[in-house]
């Protein structure tokens, strides 16, 4: 029997989302970071060679749930393997980065 991966990304998917909810350590503890006030939102993408892109995010609610997305275009995900994944955000006068995730970009047939 075949398996569903609804996560799973494509060489050259377009429409994908990519979503990030933002969070802040308070005494230890993650916290959502209400980010309705950013003047900044921006995810950052590091392709397997090595390349980096900056794409403008949007808020995916009011931003108090510190939830950001950003959806793929033609040409976004243009290599196959592993990408690395950041948020970068403009809010109180500072800039501030988020933890690196990743994921894998698969090939077509």
């Amino acid at each position: 029997m075949a398996t569903c991966s609804e996560e799973e990304v494509h060489y050259n998917d377009i429409g994908t989302e990519f979503l990030v909810t933002i969070k802040d350590c308070v005494s230890g503890t993650p916290t959502v970071l209400d980010v309705s006030g950013a003047t900044t939102l921006e995810l950052v993408f590091k392709s397997p060679s090595g390349a980096s892109v900056t794409k403008s995010a949007s808020l995916v609610t009011d931003g108090t749930d510190g939830k950001i997305k950003y959806t793929t275009v033609d040409g976004d995900l243009n290599e196959v393997g592993t990408w690395r994944l950041q948020a970068k955000i403009g809010i109180g006068g500072g800039v501030f980065r988020s933890d690196v995730g990743s994921f894998k970009v698969y090939e077509n047939l």
